[in-house]
């Protein structure tokens, strides 16, 4: 696997994931409000970072595959 196909997997995998994370964030209301203290306007979802990490994973899992990894405990 190269850093291409690694890459092109973590970007659609947070595409897919994202709309339904929006869709989470909205039945369930976990919005970051705005107040004097920020700059964004309207309501932002708070859980942003699980379709990041999602797809993050996933590019690892690529690179470096779980059968590759091994413990030697003596």
């Amino acid at each position: 696997m190269n850093i291409l196909e690694s890459s092109l997997s973590a970007f659609f995998v947070t595409a897919s994931v994202g709309p339904f994370v929006l869709f989470v964030s909205k039945k369930f209301n976990l919005y970051d409000y705005n107040n004097k203290r920020k700059i964004h306007v309207g309501k932002i979802s708070r859980l942003g970072g699980i379709a990041i990490i999602t797809g993050y994973s996933v590019s690892l899992l690529y690179i470096y595959p779980i059968a590759t990894f091994s413990f030697n405990i003596n």
